[in-house]
């Protein structure tokens, strides 16, 4: 009876020393058979050169046409906070503005925004997009720039209020005023000032809460002070240490309150409008046309036409052999 469980033991090993080693030659087979297409393909491309350098004259000329070719493109950020007014909402409002620019409409978007219509057809995009919070401090750890969110992933959350929006033109100066527009059309709107007037009526609300809450607490603690015999007859729960020589109040509370009502009269008092402006990056506009991704690019598309050229002229016996095989059959 006991000789089994060591037998098991023995053969467990034994098969786990088998797949170690199994995958071992595996690892090896694949790292052979890279080396020797590496090297096969380094050789090829020696032996008809002539192809290589045609290919890599070939990739900078497209490249170098397809950068003269275009336009200068300009984009920028900027950070928009939304006070009231829903972020989901915010975006889709973004979005269908950024789809009268995917359409052509800029006509139609010149009037929606009061843009000029010669400067409307300079905007190619805008987005927005959320500032996601992964440890739940209320603060944004990444934007969310390839739209990746799902509301069903509990370990993120949307950061409320914040709206991140990229811009892209062919002239950096509109960037700008695109910018002020989209803003101002926003904050125009009837959904929007509803939401704003809710948020801005409850921060209100709760700042004017808090205040009389402090005050109370600290008339209560005025009157102990002033009356500590008073202090001694309140009953178990009241806010004062008894066993104490000395009547202390517990004061984090009233600090509380009064931070409280501070931190809603500061936001009532930097938002004034549903939709403000923190960070402007528009006059930075980065330029997206870059020179060395564009070489980059036909030079692999080149060096994949001259790598298929090369096999064809390698193995063209084989290959007209196996046509006329096939023909004759």
């Amino acid at each position: 009876m006991t000789q089994e469980p060591a037998t098991q033991t023995k053969r467990e090993e034994i098969d786990l020393f088998t797949v170690a080693e199994k995958g071992k030659k595996t690892v090896i087979s694949i790292g052979k058979l890279i080396g020797r297409f590496v090297t096969f393909s380094a050789l090829l491309l020696l032996r008809y050169y002539y192809l290589t350098i045609i290919a890599i004259i070939a990739g900078v000329f497209l490249g170098y046409l397809d950068y003269n070719g275009k336009s200068d493109t300009y984009s920028s950020e900027a950070i928009v906070y939304a006070y009231g007014p829903d972020n989901l909402i915010c975006e889709q409002t973004i979005a269908q503005i950024n789809h009268y620019l995917q359409n052509g409409e800029k006509q139609k978007l010149g009037k929606l925004l009061q843009i000029d219509e010669a400067k409307a057809k300079s905007i190619l995009s805008i987005e927005s997009f959320f500032g996601i919070d992964y440890n739940r401090d209320f603060q944004y750890d990444i934007i969310d720039y390839y739209k990746n969110f799902n509301a069903k992933d509990t370990t993120k959350k949307i950061v409320p209020g914040y709206l991140f929006l990229k811009i892209r033109t062919r002239d950096s100066d509109v960037n700008s005023e695109m910018l002020n527009k989209t803003t101002t059309f926003l904050n125009n709107d009837l959904y929007f000032k509803r939401a704003f007037a809710l948020k801005r009526a409850e921060d209100s609300s709760m700042m004017t809460q808090y205040i009389y809450e402090a005050k109370s607490l600290d008339s209560i603690h005025t009157i102990q002070y002033k009356n500590p015999k008073t202090a001694k007859n309140t009953s178990s729960s009241s806010f004062f240490l008894m066993n104490e020589k000395e009547i202390k109040p517990l004061s984090p509370q009233i600090i509380q309150y009064t931070s409280m009502s501070h931190h809603y009269k500061n936001r009532l008092q930097k938002y004034t409008k549903p939709f403000t402006i923190i960070q402007d990056y528009s006059s930075i506009a980065v330029n997206e046309k870059a020179f060395k991704l564009k070489i980059i690019k036909w030079l692999f598309y080149c060096g994949l036409i001259c790598y298929a050229l090369c096999l064809i002229i390698f193995y063209r016996k084989t290959i007209i052999n196996f046509y006329l095989k096939a023909k004759n059959l």
